[in-house]
């Protein structure tokens, strides 16, 4: 009956695959951030300069090729949420993702990012 379950689980999931893209990619990014953290603590720190590489690159080609409106915003858009990845794995990578008080604050912080990424992927599916 539980293999019977779990097929049923995996087909759903594998026919939904795009819609639960950001899902696959946060609990990827859960369990690399676990591993790294079992592994080797310091990796974090490793990890934290490439926090600042979405800037980095956003300033760059922002200087190569200018754009405006929507377009710009997409890349500050994009920017930030790749920073903001980028830092909470570098921080759950030496800390630990179940690291906090009260429940595992980076935990908690997973979490909210993955709804948000969620609720605003059909979107972006949509219109681009």
């Amino acid at each position: 009956m539980a293999r019977r379950a779990g097929n049923h689980l995996a087909l759903a999931a594998w026919e939904h695959r795009q819609a639960l893209a950001p899902t696959f990619a946060a609990v990827l990014a859960f369990n690399l951030a676990a591993l790294l953290h079992a592994l080797a603590w310091w990796s974090g720190l490793l990890l934290a300069p490439v926090a600042l590489a979405p800037a980095v690159v956003l300033a760059i080609v922002q200087r190569q090729h200018k754009a405006r409106g929507s377009a710009l915003a997409w890349r500050i858009g994009l920017a930030v949420a790749s920073t903001f990845t980028a830092a909470w794995l570098a921080l759950a990578a030496t800390f630990g993702p179940l690291y906090g008080p009260h429940a595992g604050t980076l935990c908690i912080v997973w979490l909210l990012a993955l709804v948000g990424a969620q609720t605003t992927w059909p979107l972006v599916r949509r219109t681009h």
